[in-house]
């Protein structure tokens, strides 16, 4: 394209917004882009405003482009008369004070301005700019009200210390602001509203607290908020003066007016609950009022308020829902920690309260004929878990008994009901089942559940003919967690065997019945038989639902008597496949069961020999396996994954197989760097490391693996290109570092592992990431003096590197990086400017920094403040989201 010329640009700007697009219009649009980046847009601007007569699309991207050159470019303009470009940029909004879409985007760049200009322009700022628009009221609110809103506006590049300045400054005038909008005309009163909650950011002094009562602005909200149209805005306006009306005895005059007012509209609101845009809001405005002053609430005990707040909870919208939720978790918290003697006082009104939500929770829990036979809406779900909420503080308040009582009750009346229609049946036992998920979730330190028992064997009397209510039956069992009496546990078992031989949802089936027998192992060694059966159902269960399964099963049987080799039995279908493989995936699959089976053996009260007894037995199998399988990837791992669930257990005790391990690990990871052998290092280094026996052998090992990792691992590329090795290879390297560090820091390839994970900062693999940064954390630690980890070998030849380190995080984070893996990069980064050098080699960092992510200004109190260790996450915090900003532009 041309050079950035007027002409040029509005060439563009026409034949982007001409009635017949051209072919190359992205070409175009990325060219204007680019334009709106350049420095030459300073000038360009001001020159193409002084064209006449042309489309009003051309003085808004005109206007745009200013803005957005003010908000990120403010660094270009340092040599300028900031005076003069202040007047011109006043004029221009007089100018197209007509054309109401250019004069918004002109206004809000003076709100910007007055950030950049605040040391300069700050005091004189509103009376400037009243002087100036006195005679066009409707220019002088639009600026009034981008002046109050850009100052919260976070993606303005500005030194927050500006942004702070002019919030006292706006902090001291609001008043006058608020009496001028007073004496507005009605017919801007949209406009007034919205500068009026602009503006309450700032706060309601002695003097407008006085008037507030008699205000026409709060009588302008009153009339507005039952006008569709204003709804939203007035909301907005009356939620933000109560909100700053927490000092009850400065406002209390106009909290009165505002209780007589929302006592008054109540009904107004009643009739809306249905529609959940405005339930929203009036749910805002009541939880504000009653989240504000809920202490003068409780104690005059205002009915009215509260009641309707019971009410509210009618309503469908699940952001309404929420707001109430966390009302009333509020309100039942405050009444619990209320001394005695007050307590006794709001006890009658606070069950009365409780009683009242109790039926309205039930029927917020019950869903609609589609969702009962197709399964549940996610907002559903959502409403369901804050509902849940206030009904897990209605039986702290009522107490679990209480409210257990009417739960069964209504469940016997349910079940008894041959009147009802099946949908009315159905949805109400699911919401009551539902019902009981969050008692039972209470009910673990209850000393007697007996009334709880009754009703797991009231639902548990068949299996419904609605899926829908037995997947809740059987979510109730997955969220107990406390042992069930004998007799309940034969009927809750008999259900979810019946339940997996039926087309119930079998991974919900076979989540409760993990759960039941991880807690209720003691009686259920008893009960082997049916133990097994259910293994044998497992196995005609989709992958998840087996596997759940089988860890429950194996919970039970690692936990019977040895002699009885329960555990061979259970084991033994899945070693013949072993023994017998005729393809990889089933090979994949008996190993992923077996490993599972060792992996709940990890308990302490499941004893060690048992478990040694079956790994002895496979062993000769897993090793022929490797040997056969040593090329496949997916094998290894699987056959490594049982052996590490063995070593956890067997400890010390596995130094039987070590020899013969580590020579499968070193020769096998020099021919196929399989990155699960790194991870078997790993395990094995926890385990053998503390061990003087075997140190040296650990140690061995690292060296041969490193060597041969380093040379598939030798760039930033091939760390890119290989993450799970990346992962394994720093995971290692981490773990000898944490059980053996001077021997590891001692060995030779050490450094060169070190250099590989700075030249490998901005590896994209969140895991491998998380393992390269956290190698990089943990070395740091050896090399900081000041650390207890410190080790002088490493602080005298390894910390220098972290010049570099810093560098590259500096520059990664301008590069952007996702959420979590930033976390890593900021704790490193913290870490590094926290030591003697830390500012120095700061300074060098920034130098790479563009100025739409930190200004000079700010760098230079970047660097000052890491020397007094002062708010270096805030700063780090900062280049990482507005680099982000800066990435999006770019794009």
């Amino acid at each position: 394209m041309e050079e950035f010329t007027a002409e040029n640009v509005l060439q563009a700007v026409h034949s982007m917004y001409s009635s017949t697009q051209p072919q190359n219009i992205k070409e175009i649009d990325n060219w204007l882009k680019k334009y709106q980046k350049s420095s030459v847009a300073w000038t360009l601007v001001g020159n193409i405003f002084t064209i006449p007569n042309q489309p009003e699309y051309l003085y808004i991207f005109n206007a745009q482009t200013l803005k957005t050159k003010l908000m990120y470019d403010f660094e270009e303009i340092k040599g300028v008369n900031f005076l003069a470009f202040k007047n011109n940029i006043l004029n221009l909004c007089l100018q197209f004070a007509e054309c109401e879409k250019v004069m918004r985007q002109l206004a809000q760049c003076i709100g910007i301005l007055g950030i950049h200009l605040v040391e300069i322009w700050g005091d004189s700022m509103l009376r400037e700019i009243s002087m100036a628009f006195s005679a066009k009221v409707p220019l002088l609110l639009e600026v009034l009200r981008s002046i109050a809103e850009e100052l919260n506006d976070q993606s303005i590049v500005v030194d927050t210390d500006k942004s702070n300045l002019l919030r006292t400054m706006l902090e001291k005038q609001a008043p006058e602001i608020i009496k001028f909008l007073e004496t507005c005309s009605s017919s801007h009163s949209m406009l007034v509203l919205e500068v009026f909650l602009a503006w309450m950011q700032f706060g309601l002094d002695a003097e407008v607290a006085a008037i507030l009562p008699q205000s026409k602005l709060l009588l302008l909200c009153f009339q507005a908020i039952k006008i569709p149209e204003k709804f939203e805005t007035a909301c907005g306006v009356l939620c933000e003066i109560i909100n700053l009306t927490g000092d009850y005895e400065k406002y209390s005059e106009t909290v009165k007016v505002l209780v007589g007012f929302l006592i008054e509209l109540k009904e107004t609101a009643r009739q809306s609950i249905s529609d959940d845009s405005l339930a929203e809001g009036y749910i805002k405005l009541y939880t504000s009022l009653g989240n504000t002053h809920l202490n003068k609430i409780l104690q005059e005990q205002s009915t009215e308020i509260l009641e309707f707040l019971v009410d509210l909870f009618a309503a469908k919208s699940n952001d309404g829902i929420y707001l109430l939720s966390q009302f009333w978790h509020r309100f039942c918290r405050i009444f619990k920690r209320k001394e005695q003697q007050e307590k006794e006082s709001l006890n009658n009104l606070c069950i009365y309260l409780m009683q009242k939500m109790l039926p309205i929770c039930i029927k917020q829990f019950q869903i609609t004929p589609e969702e009962l036979t197709k399964g549940l809406e996610k907002e559903t779900e959502e409403i369901r878990y804050n509902v849940s909420v206030v009904l897990s503080d209605i039986s702290d308040i009522l107490s679990i008994p209480s409210v257990l009582l009417l739960l069964s009750g209504h469940l016997a009346n349910l079940i008894q009901n041959q009147q009802a229609s099946e949908y009315d049946k159905y949805s109400q036992l699911e919401a009551v089942a539902y019902s009981i998920i969050t008692i039972a979730e209470n009910s673990e330190h209850e000393t007697n559940n007996t009334e709880l028992f009754k009703v797991f064997c009231a639902f548990c009397q068949q299996v419904w003919p609605v899926n829908q209510v037995n997947s809740t039956v059987c979510s109730i069992f997955s969220a107990f967690n406390t042992q069930l009496e004998p007799e309940c546990l034969k009927v809750v078992i008999n259900y979810l065997v019946n339940c997996l031989k039926s087309n119930c949802t079998p991974k919900i089936v076979a989540s409760a019945v993990k759960n039941i027998c991880l807690h209720n192992v003691v009686e259920l060694v008893n009960h082997i038989p049916a133990i097994m059966a259910i293994h044998d159902l497992s196995i005609m269960t989709p992958e998840l639902a087996h596997e759940l399964l089988l860890e429950g099963v194996a919970s039970v049987i690692w936990r019977t008597p040895a002699e009885n080799r329960y555990i061979f039995t259970l084991c033994s279908s899945y070693i013949h496949h072993l023994l017998e493989v005729k393809s990889e995936q089933a090979l994949l699959f008996a190993c992923d069961k077996i490993a599972l089976i060792f992996k709940n053996s990890i308990a302490k009260d499941i004893d060690v020999m048992v478990v040694y007894g079956l790994f002895k037995e496979i062993w000769p199998q897993l090793q022929m396996l490797v040997a056969r399988f040593e090329s496949n990837d997916n094998a290894v791992e699987d056959i490594c994954r049982i052996v590490k669930h063995a070593m956890k257990k067997l400890q010390l005790a596995f130094g039987e197989f070590l020899e013969d391990f580590i020579r499968i690990i070193s020769s096998q990871f020099l021919k196929y760097h399989h990155s699960s052998y790194l991870y078997m290092a790993e395990q094995l280094v926890k385990i053998f490391a503390s061990s003087n026996l075997y140190e040296n052998i650990m140690i061995e090992l690292f060296n041969t693996l490193s060597n041969s990792a380093l040379t598939i691992l030798n760039s930033s590329q091939s760390l890119q290109d290989n993450p799970e090795l990346t992962e394994d290879f720093f995971g290692m390297a981490i773990r000898y570092l944490n059980h053996c560090s001077n021997l590891t820091l001692a060995t030779p390839n050490f450094e060169k592992i070190l250099i590989l994970g700075k030249i490998g900062i901005g590896l994209q693999h969140c895991e491998a990431a998380k393992c390269l940064y956290g190698f990089l954390d943990v070395t740091f630690d050896y090399c900081n003096s000041e650390s207890h980890h410190y080790n002088p070998y490493a602080g005298e030849h390894l910390l220098m590197h972290y010049k570099d380190i810093l560098f590259n995080l500096v520059s990664i984070i301008i590069g952007v990086v996702s959420g979590r893996i930033y976390d890593y990069i900021e704790e490193l980064s913290y870490k590094i400017l926290m030591i003697e050098k830390g500012a120095e080699w700061l300074q060098l960092a920034l130098v790479q920094v563009p100025h739409d992510c930190l200004t000079e200004s700010e760098k230079v109190k970047f660097v000052q403040q890491s020397q007094t260790n002062k708010n270096v996450h805030t700063w780090l915090d900062k280049l990482h989201k507005r680099s982000k900003r800066r990435a999006m532009r770019l794009r």
